[in-house]
């Protein structure tokens, strides 16, 4: 059970005339509070249940939901308590502590976390209440989330398991593949005597066949980044995806490599979103010869992750991803884009480097887009973010930068519209206070001399994202 109390706060009571001071903390008292609760019960039902819900104003000490349960999508109903106490971290004004006593699972130590107040969210506003969001703060039950996942596949798949209507299976392998040309010499452990999971290329009669294999069900409760060794090495070898499906049924590509990537093992990792129901490795081939594919050493780690913004793309895509579900793909681009009436020449710095590209040709439709979302950030101060776009042609579309909030609702920071000329041009957006993700959103008003690119996001200097 995830609780995310990210949270409207009404702050009354404590009798201030100037709004730009702040009481002395030995006269300071909250009376009552509000929060936005989230729910996210990934087991119960086919679908499982997540479920948002505003408190009334509350005071301190006193359980909320007796009377008023969180009674959507059957979620679990609480109740939870919150107390007001000194500050723990040495800068805030004050801490809550928040505690939740789950109706659905008997938790012998019910789980807490506490909101940090700094002047900045206990200031009046005009209509006599402070209405920002404040940090974020996530519990969860002992309810094992991840179970099974962690394979080194020594003693078998785990609780992993091949998917039933492949064509072509992942086999358990150790030493050498049959192929020569291509596969491992050993697993990824230092003897590289134990076992590891392989894909035998000579198995593929027809490239467009997918061999799969999938995590048990999981339970998503808090920030979880599952790492795993790869190996791709032969001119025949084709993609290796790992793809997440989601509780409503959903399937989104996190992670892609395709073609030979060289001698030995590679690491590379994913992180769950707290939708996420299992996790399915892809293994596909371009030729039926010199292609085995190999993954070994699945692990799991629970701790919070730093999420970075910045990226330029000269490696991979950083922290933002690929949307799936959208009609068109951002491209990693070197050079020349392909439509020579439009597009950049380079990258914005003048290199040789990577930067992203909407390829025009490839839109059937006005109403194509092509999407690239980071994950969930919490932004505790407003800060800015930088970035360059290239928008030169004339069938060049739109290009947007809006954040996506947890309920859903969108709201844009950057639009662009239409030719815009033959640079490189930087834009700065602010990022307002909240927990959201960030989505750049490009689209081709026609389907030649439309191709748009952008390049080497930049965040602020400031706190580290974590997610």
């Amino acid at each position: 059970m995830r609780w995310d109390f990210n949270w409207k706060k009404r702050n009354r009571g404590h009798g201030l005339e100037n709004k730009s001071a702040f009481p002395k903390t030995e006269n300071f008292k909250i009376t009552e509070i509000q929060f936005m609760i989230a729910v996210n019960a990934t087991w119960q039902g086919e679908h499982g249940c997540i479920a948002y819900a505003f408190t009334p104003a509350l005071p301190p000490g006193n359980k909320w939901n007796a009377t008023q349960p969180i009674k959507v999508g059957g979620c679990d109903k609480g109740p939870f308590i919150y107390n007001v106490i000194p500050p723990t971290d040495g800068k805030s004004k004050v801490s809550v502590n928040v505690t939740f006593f789950s109706s659905d699972v008997i938790d012998a130590e019910p789980p807490s976390c506490q909101i940090p107040f700094n002047g900045t969210f206990l200031l009046p506003s005009p209509d006599g209440y402070d209405d920002e969001l404040l940090p974020n703060c996530f519990v969860q039950d002992s309810r094992e989330a991840v179970r099974g996942l962690a394979c080194n596949f020594d003693n078998g798949l785990c609780e992993w398991f091949t998917v039933q209507d492949s064509t072509v299976t992942w086999k358990l392998g150790s030493g050498t593949t049959k192929d020569p040309s291509s596969g491992p010499d050993g697993d990824h452990s230092d003897t590289g005597n134990g076992q590891y999971l392989y894909i035998d290329g000579h198995e593929f009669i027809n490239s467009t066949f997918a061999a799969e294999i999938r995590s048990p069900d999981l339970y998503i409760l808090d920030n979880t980044t599952v790492s795993f060794w790869y190996h791709m090495n032969g001119v025949g070898v084709g993609e290796l995806r790992v793809v997440l499906a989601d509780r409503y049924g959903g399937t989104k590509t996190v992670w892609t490599k395709s073609g030979r990537q060289g001698p030995g093992w590679h690491q590379a990792q994913v992180i769950l979103e707290d939708i996420t129901a299992y996790i399915i490795f892809q293994g596909t081939t371009r030729l039926h010869y010199s292609s085995d594919i190999a993954i070994d050493d699945i692990t799991v780690s629970r701790e919070p992750y730093v999420i970075t913004l910045d990226c330029a793309f000269n490696a991979d895509t950083c922290s933002w991803i690929q949307d799936s579900a959208d009609h068109l793909d951002w491209h990693r681009w070197y050079g020349r884009s392909p439509d020579l009436t439009s597009g950049p020449q380079v990258d914005h710095a003048n290199t040789t480097e990577y930067y992203l590209l909407l390829k025009g040709h490839e839109a059937h439709s006005g109403n194509w887009t092509a999407r690239l979302y980071s994950p969930h950030i919490s932004i505790n101060s407003p800060r800015n973010l930088t970035f360059w776009y290239h928008m030169n042609g004339a069938g060049i579309g739109n290009l947007r930068l809006y954040k996506e909030n947890a309920d859903g609702s969108n709201e844009v920071l950057f639009v662009k519209k239409g030719r815009q000329g033959v640079s490189w041009e930087q834009a700065s957006v602010n990022l307002p206070v909240g927990f959201y993700k960030l989505v750049f959103e490009a689209d081709a008003a026609r389907h030649y001399s439309s191709d748009l690119a952008i390049d080497d996001i930049r965040l602020q200097d400031g706190p580290p994202l974590i997610g």
